[in-house]
């Protein structure tokens, strides 16, 4: 739907409304009237406050299901300000201290952005020069690599050891950026553990372990009925049936969910050859071709085989989908947590 300003769009799949469809209402604010920009940031000409109501009871919708998705479409003056560079141009949300970037693509002189929750939004210029972008800090690590705003400003997340966890050791000793990707959050509670998330997983504290562990995010995703969005919108496919599993004992229906991969080689020789598969992946849940690539859905990750040459990959390539970057766009994690801070 059209928002009544010029530049801004929003669309509200099927997976996100009720059986009578929802209504956006679109809120223009004066950028000079919200709070400001973070630290090193520069405030763009747009604003607005986005709310999403039952087309059937005039309801507010208080948590989405799946993601909207938002086009923008920059103005002169913002792009003159990013240097006519789209890259730099960023939709942010206001999530209660403050600002956090939306995943944004760029294509055709617009960004298209995933909204898991609707807030107060703003648009915001970063710099081309970002600077060093990590140090060490008491404990552990700060990264502003994945902030949001291509690393530049103040913000990002800290990453260290103390009383309550050892995830900085643990980052370390299950691969660091190579394996996990760069910290999209802080520190937080999901599920009744503490948990901090990486663009490729996330880890969660055992205490009565001393260690993390991964997540099972695509189950989570699937028990907040997110798997029509992967499919239609990330090319993940959606979780099969498992009761093919009752009355199997655990050999036996490891042996069944890893014969998913059996039609093709190279994704069954790569989830294997991690000499710790089945606790960094869990087990495969379904196996789809879309085109040229083919996605695989894991308990904790998802893979891809492209089929051909593309611009990031050669035909036969197998890729670790960015299971943390996806679970945030979708709004499994709670904006608080993923918004960067100093």
């Amino acid at each position: 739907m059209a928002t009544g300003s010029p530049g801004v769009e929003v669309l509200v799949p099927a997976q996100a409304a009720g059986v009578a469809g929802a209504v956006v209402e679109y809120l223009s604010l004066r950028p000079e009237g919200v709070p400001p920009a973070p630290a090193g940031l520069q405030m763009g000409e747009r604003a607005f406050q986005l709310t999403l109501a039952d087309a059937a009871t005039g309801r507010a919708v208080a948590r989405l299901v799946a993601p909207l998705v938002l086009s923008y479409r920059p103005t002169a003056a913002e792009l003159a300000r990013a240097g006519d560079d789209l890259g730099r141009i960023k939709v942010a949300s206001w999530n209660e201290r403050s600002w956090g970037a939306l995943a944004c693509g760029a294509s055709g002189g617009a960004l298209t952005c995933s909204l898991p929750h609707l807030s107060l939004f703003a648009v915001l210029v970063v710099p081309r020069e970002v600077g060093v972008q990590d140090w060490e800090v008491p404990g552990g690590w700060f990264f502003k690599e994945a902030n949001g705003f291509n690393g530049a400003g103040e913000a990002g997340f800290a990453l260290t050891d103390d009383e309550q966890a050892g995830f900085w050791s643990e980052f370390q000793r299950l691969g660091g950026v190579a394996r996990a990707g760069y910290p999209v959050s802080g520190r937080f509670l999901h599920r009744g553990f503490l948990t901090q998330v990486f663009q490729k997983l996330a880890l969660q504290w055992r205490p009565e372990e001393g260690r993390a562990v991964p997540v099972n995010v695509f189950d989570d995703l699937n028990r907040q009925g997110a798997d029509g969005w992967l499919e239609a919108f990330r090319q993940v496919p959606r979780a099969a049936d498992t009761s093919g599993d009752a009355g199997l004992d655990w050999e036996a229906v490891v042996a069944r969910h890893v014969g998913l991969l059996d039609p093709y080689p190279a994704l069954r020789e790569y989830y294997l050859s991690d000499p710790d598969w089945l606790e960094t992946y869990g087990l495969p849940l379904a196996v789809e071709q879309y085109g040229p690539v083919v996605g695989v859905r894991l308990q904790r990750a998802t893979l891809q085989l492209w089929t051909v040459d593309v611009p990031w990959a050669q035909a036969g390539t197998v890729v670790v989908g960015n299971g943390g970057d996806l679970a945030k766009e979708a709004g499994l994690w709670p904006p608080e947590a993923v918004t960067p801070g100093t």
